[in-house]
């Protein structure tokens, strides 16, 4: 995937340019440019989420058209997870800190929490490769392998789930342990 950083810093107008040249605002604007390809970057994992839901959801339609109809409940609970977390992503805290802040964010932990969000990619492709293989056991109408899959992809909810919500803790150290 394309680091948005350097695309951001590639794409800067005229007048991030002059405010690159004003002393003490160089610092807020890379600032700001870090946080802005940050926000790029979930919004972009928020709508893979949003394929992975749409996969489980053609899962669920799959086992209604196979009356399998013990299932669409448990299917429907992991279509409200993934809402759930498809919306903290794509919402969450860009990293801010106040002109008084008790923990001050800078460059450096911006640049953490990017490559944060970034390592959360390899955890949605699984999700997706899950949902999707929930989606063939329900066409294939398999209760037991439906079962299997939709432990996994809970958990899976679950994990990247409890991990993106100590993202700003772990970048500021701030998480108690």
């Amino acid at each position: 995937m394309t680091d948005l950083r350097e695309r951001v810093d590639e794409d800067k107008g005229l007048l991030k340019k002059i405010q690159n040249l004003v002393p003490g605002f160089k610092g807020y604007r890379a600032r700001e440019d870090l946080r802005d390809a940050d926000a790029m970057l979930r919004h972009q994992l928020a709508d893979q989420l949003g394929r992975v839901q749409r996969q489980v959801e053609d899962a669920r339609e799959a086992a209604a058209e196979n009356y399998m109809i013990g299932q669409l409940d448990k299917i429907g609970r992991l279509i409200n997870k993934l809402e759930t977390l498809e919306g903290e992503v794509r919402h969450a805290e860009q990293g801010y800190s106040g002109w008084v802040a008790d923990i001050e964010i800078k460059e450096a932990e911006l640049n953490a929490l990017y490559d944060f969000d970034m390592s959360l990619l390899g955890g949605i492709g699984r999700m997706g490769q899950t949902a999707a293989d929930l989606c063939g056991a329900a066409q294939a109408e398999n209760e037991a392998e439906m079962k299997e899959h939709q432990g996994a992809l809970k958990a899976q909810i679950r994990q990247l789930s409890d991990t993106f919500g100590r993202r700003i803790r772990s970048i500021t150290g701030t998480e108690v342990v």
